[in-house]
């Protein structure tokens, strides 16, 4: 009789089944979707220009995008898949006000462009951007590598609408428009000037921004903010290397970076200024390897850099912070390494940390190798403040001589361990011991 009875139940049970599948699964409508190499004609073999094709698939997703307001048409896809493949651009790819809320899809940066499955490479003597956001909300962007070919000023650049900065008819178009609200995943941003170059000094421009899982490198600074409205960024395990200065927060702004890593690079984060309403900056996790770098200038194919600068001719290892102006930044979990130190052309005159101009920073659970931190102060400037906590001096960092600290500025460390170790040519790296120092102090001359 149960037997029965379930198999009379059968249908019901499976029809509940599939009403949750149905709930829980999201059907993608390819029809819905602009492909750019079927529906635009694009080759992506890397000898073919793409220009037009891939433009041509960015607005064909938004519809008409001569119209004034971004909200319409509703109907418009809004979808823009970039199949496998390497894509030669040769004039900028333009996204406005028209192409807000736009999702632009590629198959894959990991690895670096050389290994990228999807990849949109600049091919033009013009040092220009590869990719251009102008006033442009909401846009979700993912799995595709930008490489500027060491020739673009900026593999992607985001900037508002505004008549100090914009071109006269992108003004009279579509009036005074922030680009903000983006979010951007597994994306490398590689081989220019400025790998992500975000928000031109405005005020209306650029907040709001995510980045998760993204790749900056082999430029001379890997993302760069130069706005003091650049607010609440967010950034989740951000690569970056080979280049002069990993991610830079020109003008001030506010942020909150998740393990942060990467390798060779002269300088990691550096913040130069903030103030009465920005300034604030949370780093939970932070490892670069520290191995001596002589900066991209220094690069084969850099020939399209201001020859009036001249290129680095010092090789050394990387400042993993270099913080200034009314700023306040908190460091949690950062490793130094004890890279670059030793050997014939070891580093270990370098400062770690550069603390300037009324800046303070406090550092917790941390480990530091070589010369810890550079504080100075202006004679005009707030005091500059350093803090660390609960942390350990390893190969070559003793505490008590390995930081500088002048009349303006001052520095207290509670609870470290500093480590006496070194490195014996047979034995390898070798402990000989270690102390518990409660409290090191130097106060600044204004508090005494």
């Amino acid at each position: 009789m149960l037997r029965y009875l379930l198999m009379a139940m059968l249908p019901a049970l499976l029809l509940t089944a599939n009403q949750i599948t149905a709930q829980t699964t999201t059907t993608i409508d390819t029809s819905m979707v602009i492909d750019a190499k079927r529906d635009c004609g694009a080759v992506g073999d890397g000898i073919a220009d793409d220009t037009l094709a891939i433009q041509r698939a960015l607005d064909m997703a938004v519809g008409d995008t001569t119209l004034r307001f971004p909200e319409t048409p509703r109907t418009a896809p809004r979808r823009v898949f970039i199949p496998a493949g390497t894509y030669r651009i040769t004039r900028t790819l333009l996204m406005t006000s028209a192409h807000t809320n736009l999702r632009l899809e590629g198959a894959g940066s990991y690895g670096g462009p050389m290994r990228a499955m999807t990849r949109l490479l600049w091919d033009s003597d013009e040092h220009s951007v590869l990719m251009q956001s102008y006033g442009q909300l909401g846009l979700v962007m993912s799995d595709i590598c930008f490489d500027g070919n060491h020739k673009a000023q900026a593999a992607f650049a985001l900037d508002s609408i505004d008549k100090d900065t914009s071109d006269p008819q992108l003004l009279k178009r579509f009036g005074g428009r922030a680009g903000a609200l983006h979010v951007v995943t597994r994306c490398t941003f590689a081989n220019a000037t400025v790998g992500y170059r975000c928000g031109k000094d405005s005020w209306t421009c650029a907040s709001d921004m995510s980045f998760y899982d993204c790749t900056f490198s082999s430029c001379r600074t890997g993302f760069l903010t130069m706005a003091d409205q650049n607010l609440n960024y967010l950034f989740m395990r951000p690569n970056v290397g080979m280049s002069n200065i990993g991610i830079h927060f020109a003008k001030g702004g506010s942020a909150t970076i998740n393990q942060l890593n990467g390798h060779s690079l002269r300088t990691a984060l550096k913040i130069d200024k903030g103030g009465i309403n920005a300034g604030t900056f949370s780093i939970n996790g932070m490892r670069v390897e520290s191995r001596p770098f002589g900066g991209y200038d220094k690069s084969p194919r850099s020939s399209f850099m201001n020859p009036a600068e001249p290129e680095s001719s010092d090789i050394r290892r990387t400042s993993l912070l270099d913080v200034a102006g009314e700023t306040n930044v908190f460091v949690n979990g950062m490793l130094t390494t004890c890279m670059g130190i030793a050997g014939n052309n070891g580093d270990d005159q370098t400062p770690m940390i550069h603390v300037r101009d009324g800046a303070q920073l406090r550092i917790v659970s941390s480990q530091f190798s070589g010369m810890i931190a550079d504080i100075s102060t202006s004679s005009d400037k707030p005091v500059s403040w350093l803090s660390i906590k609960d942390s350990r001096f390893r190969f070559l960092a003793d505490p008590r001589e390995r930081i500088t600290c002048d009349a303006n500025s001052g520095y207290e460390l509670t609870n470290s361990i500093v480590f006496d170790d070194h490195i014996d040519p047979e034995k390898g790296y070798r402990i000989n011991g270690s102390q518990f120092i409660p409290l090191l102090q130097k106060l600044p001359v204004s508090s005494q």
